[in-house]
């Protein structure tokens, strides 16, 4: 009798750890529930845009061979084996090439962005002097 009483209170157990855990797991439907929209909003659209123009703007300012690497490997996904027989690099070479040309582009945006708030303080400044 003992065993069967064991057995019992086990699978009670489970079949009520069962029910908490699919009641966990259903959300129940509420019609004040909103759901978000998932589209950018038009100001993440003018961010996003504003970045890949900069992005544009210093992968330009960079030499070729710099700007080469980092849009292929980053932009392209193109492996490191597929760049190196294709330029003709060793895994070294373009390690070293891609890590310097990775800290130019890294400088270049800086100032870029630099420039780009020192011009909208400017612009902030005369627009509010005119009034």
């Amino acid at each position: 009798m003992g065993f069967v009483r064991t057995i019992v209170r086990r699978q009670v157990a489970g079949y009520i750890d069962k029910v908490v855990h699919n009641r966990r797991d259903q959300v129940e439907l509420d019609s004040n529930i909103r759901v978000a929209d998932p589209r950018e909003n038009p100001e993440e659209s003018a961010i996003f845009r504003q970045r890949v123009a900069l992005i544009e703007r210093v992968l330009g300012e960079l030499s070729g061979r710099d700007r080469e690497i980092l849009t292929r490997f980053y932009l392209q996904e193109e492996s490191q084996d597929e760049i190196c027989t294709e330029m003709q690099l060793t895994e070294t070479q373009f390690r070293l090439l891609k890590s310097r040309a990775k800290a130019r582009f890294g400088e270049l945006g800086k100032k870029k962005l630099a420039q780009k708030s020192l011009q909208a303080v400017f612009l902030r400044t005369s627009a509010g002097s005119c009034h």
